[in-house]
């Protein structure tokens, strides 16, 4: 009994370390480059967990968010910015978005 309960104790420590990956680390994954299709991106490990923020024209922008691992709250972002198909930028910053002024004269 005492081999199975440190058998399970050990088979749990080690399928908890290591398995959570934060979108910023995934950016360097040696797969990623720019250039690459939003088809490739989307076959890659991180490229499952990614949420298509924006499309636009031939622009997409896709999203990936780093979470907490203890509280589960969004810790992080990672935008992947494609035009025409193709990876042409990746940051942390926002999608920026069009400024409208309206001018009402009655």
């Amino acid at each position: 009994m005492k081999k199975i309960i440190l058998l399970l104790i050990l088979t749990l420590a080690f399928e908890s370390c290591g398995t959570y990956v934060a979108a910023t680390e995934m950016a360097n994954d040696p797969n990623m480059r720019m250039g690459m299709t939003y088809q490739e991106f989307l076959k890659l490990p991180m490229g499952k967990h990614a949420t298509l923020v924006k499309v636009e024209g031939a622009e997409r922008i896709y999203e990936i968010r780093d979470h907490d691992v203890w509280t589960g709250l969004v810790d992080g972002q990672k935008f992947f910015y494609f035009i025409n198909g193709k990876l042409t930028r990746m940051d942390g910053g926002v999608s920026k978005q069009k400024r409208y002024e309206f001018d009402i004269n009655n």
